[in-house]
């Protein structure tokens, strides 16, 4: 291989290689925002849970759980309204 290719293929590895961690830096980045949005959804409709405030409480729990299935909390919280 010539020199000149070498050194093509070289810049042409690092262009890459910055790219493909700018892209990953970039999605990281999205995924811990959106990771704290919902978050901050289920610290708000628990504070309005709490408050009494349920229509608010299930709009905000409502779209937490249909982002995060796994999570237990809130479902063990639906039928305690319609015991008060």
């Amino acid at each position: 291989m010539r020199p000149t290719t070498k050194r093509r293929l070289l810049t042409l590895s690092l262009i890459l290689l910055v790219i493909v961690g700018v892209v990953g830096g970039i999605l990281a980045l999205r995924l811990s925002q959106i990771n704290r949005a919902m978050q901050q959804t289920r610290v708000d409709g628990m504070a309005a849970f709490d408050s009494g405030n349920y229509d608010k409480a299930l709009d905000l729990l409502s779209t937490f759980v249909g982002k995060n299935r796994t999570m237990p909390t809130p479902f063990t919280l639906w039928p305690s309204p319609a015991a008060r």
